[in-house]
């Protein structure tokens, strides 16, 4: 029911409650299943899905929760449906076209090294502090 925003969670709380309600016998254990249920939604809902999707679709989990805020707060439960498919289709465009490439980067998540990260990675040491001519002030000296 979490695809439904707002409504879905809620439906889901009402039917553990009124099949708790039915199948014990004392409130207080009645009570446990939609309790646990609204937990475990909550956690899903905050955490699990953002992160899940920021991997999946190699969006920052930050765009995609403002994305939800901003469109959730425009257009209701409508613009909570919409708000990841019109992030995706930002970051496509944003791919596609140079002037948005800025864009793409602030929301999405690069998961390959560019070109001058990969030469420094694969260069010996020497190599390296001749790139970045000043120590660090908390290096060893040699």
């Amino acid at each position: 029911m979490n695809f439904i925003p707002y409504a879905g969670p809620l439906i889901g709380v009402s039917l553990a409650a009124l099949v708790s309600i039915v199948a014990f016998d004392s409130l207080s254990f009645a009570l446990i299943p939609p309790v646990f249920y609204t937990v475990v939604v909550t956690i899903e809902n905050q955490f699990v899905s953002p992160h899940v999707l920021s991997r999946q679709l190699q969006l920052n989990s930050i765009a995609i929760l403002l994305a939800l805020a901003f469109w959730g707060w425009l257009w209701g439960i409508l613009g909570i449906v919409v708000a990841v498919p019109l992030l995706v289709t930002l970051r496509v465009f944003s791919s596609h076209f140079e002037e948005l490439a800025a864009v793409g980067e602030l929301i999405g998540e690069s998961t390959s090294t560019t070109e001058s990260e990969e030469k420094l990675l694969v260069q010996p040491p020497e190599k390296i502090t001749k790139v970045a001519p000043r120590p660090m002030r908390n290096s060893p000296k040699k």
